[in-house]
């Protein structure tokens, strides 16, 4: 049902989901205190304060506040976490670079079919998309609406900040009943009816919407834009791919300014001598500020430190041994903290991406635990594409609805499943093994599309290339012995044993006189470009004969 007018102003009015709004909003305030590059410690606002009253506000506090000043003056801008944030989402991009990633839709008239080919965003999702994933997990996706006048609306993708909702329905498919948001001094109130914009002046609503669209979509044109819930009945909060590590984060970032305490305090060997005056003396003071007993020496002790103590009286032990002696800093606790900032680095990043198989010790792993590695990776890219699927289904359905009417069919969104996981140099060890033990040729050619597309997948001009080369090698998982071999047998003709040994002298002929492989025939159907390429390869070879 839609909204009338006084149930929109009640809403706007009394905000009965303005705790739930909270709660994802202070979520989303821990997300960004850790991943965004901040530069101002007044620009970290609240999650800032709640780590600092975590230190040493709560009771009962974890460090006294002499501890906190310093810890709160070590930790400087950007936040040290965020790199390690960073780490992780650049891990979790590769969800955009499947091998076998498609999208496909269809529509009743061929016109409409060119004119969104034209018309879509492809970009949207790998920028605006990801950048929510990463600190407004809890956005609202909504279509933009810009009516040129035209016979065509021109909907658009659009995220809505969950710090600009008003009020929220969503029900247990992550669907929005309605929502209401501000912006500027417009509302705007999606439901399954309309679109409607009421004007808020100094928080007086307009009597009735300046603007009213009547979509005739049959549901509202919303959606939460993630759809895994942080709890079984909050709808509204989602689960960050960091959400569980916030905690250790906070953890993380204490340690890695504790380390930096440890290092300015014990990096250092300190002087230490006999008083003779019997009074304790720090080299560094200037006149005047000469310190009187060793307990009152409370700052952190730094490079060129002098400490003096009173001799030991007659009966006392003599704790310094020596007159004058330098005591080193506890290499063990500093090479400790060292270990256990980079634990606590790995556990975090390994929890959310997966085992590292870029970094691993090839020595000290087996190939069990290498696959292994692959696999959690994988699971992790699964559930994230899953959600991103999802929404860009649902934004793509309902835009192409909206422009096209019913000449819009279906759409089918898929991320894939072959994410780019293993290095080359790992694909290739995986090819010698796979010819080792025999595997067939159908084996072989799966690694080497996998080779190809890895290698050149920021290239799709080499890539082409390289995949048309592959088409016309008679046999392109044989080496040149293995050829010889096959030819002798009578396993293979003269013209294409020719091809295969002149292959690449062959190619740059071919290319010297037609330009680039991926460009010829770049009008025509590949199969056609195969077969022009393989018949000019068997010119060359007559003319060898000839």
């Amino acid at each position: 049902m839609p909204l009338s007018n006084d149930q929109i102003k009640s809403l706007i009015k009394k905000r009965p989901k303005k705790e739930v709004l909270e709660k994802a909003m202070n979520h989303e305030g821990r997300l960004k205190f850790h991943v965004e590059t901040t530069l101002i410690k007044s620009e970290l606002g609240k999650p800032w304060q709640d780590f600092r009253r975590w230190l040493g506000s709560d009771k009962p506090i974890l460090l006294e506040k002499d501890k906190v000043d310093r810890i709160n003056e070590l930790i400087q801008m950007p936040i040290p976490t965020v790199e390690l944030s960073e780490s992780i989402f650049s891990r979790l991009n590769r969800v955009f670079n499947s091998q076998d990633s498609y999208e496909y839709y269809k529509f009743s008239e061929e016109e409409f079919s060119a004119d969104w080919e034209e018309y879509r965003d492809t970009k949207f999702w790998r920028t605006q998309g990801f950048e929510a994933m990463q600190t407004a997990i809890n956005s609202v996706w909504v279509v933009g609406l810009n009516d040129t006048g035209d016979d065509k609306l021109e909907p658009v993708n659009q995220l809505i900040n969950i710090d600009a909702v008003i009020d929220i329905e969503v029900d247990h498919e992550n669907n929005c009943k309605h929502v209401l948001f501000k912006d500027g001094n417009l509302i705007y109130v999606y439901d399954e009816v309309a679109i409607s914009v009421y004007q808020d002046v100094e928080g007086v609503i307009s009597a009735e919407p300046i603007y009213y669209y009547e979509h005739k979509l049959g549901y509202t044109p919303a959606r939460m834009f993630w759809s895994e819930m942080l709890g079984s009945k909050d709808y509204i909060n989602k689960e960050s791919p960091i959400t569980k590590e916030l905690s250790d984060l906070d953890w993380l970032l204490l340690h890695k300014a504790s380390k930096k305490y440890l290092d300015l305090a014990n990096a250092y060997p300190i002087l230490v001598s006999y008083d003779l005056d019997e009074t304790y003396i720090n080299d560094r003071l200037t006149d005047g500020q000469e310190k009187t007993t060793l307990e009152d020496s409370t700052s952190m002790l730094g490079p060129g430190e002098h400490l003096k103590v009173s001799p030991p009286q007659e009966g006392q032990v003599d704790l310094m041994s020596n007159p004058v002696k330098y005591i080193g800093p506890d290499v063990a606790a500093l090479e400790w903290h060292v270990k256990e900032e980079d634990r606590l680095t790995q556990k975090i990043f390994k929890s959310v991406v997966g085992a590292d198989q870029e970094q691993r010790n090839d020595a000290a792993k087996n190939e069990m635990q290498i696959e292994s590695a692959y696999e959690s990776q994988v699971s992790v890219l699964m559930r994230i594409k899953i959600n991103l699927e999802v929404i860009h289904k649902f934004a793509d359905s309902t835009i192409c609805k909206l422009r096209y009417g019913k000449s819009f069919v279906k759409c089918h969104i898929d991320y894939g499943t072959k994410f780019f996981l293993k290095s080359e140099d790992d694909l290739h060890e995986d090819y010698k093994k796979a010819q080792e033990s025999g595997a067939s040729e159908i084996v072989l050619n799966g690694i080497n599309d996998s080779i190809i597309n890895t290698r050149y997948r920021d290239n799709d001009s080499e890539l082409l290339r390289a995949k048309i080369i592959q088409d016309i090698d008679p046999m392109p998982n044989k080496s040149v012995d293995d050829i010889i071999k096959i030819y002798n047998a009578g396993g293979m003709d003269r013209e294409s044993f020719i091809i295969k040994l002149n292959l690449l002298s062959f190619i740059k002929r071919f290319e010297r006189e037609n330009g680039s492989l991926s460009m010829f025939g770049e009008n025509v159907e590949y199969k056609s470009r195969i077969d022009s390429i393989n018949q000019k390869l068997k010119d060359y070879v007559n003319e060898q004969q000839a």
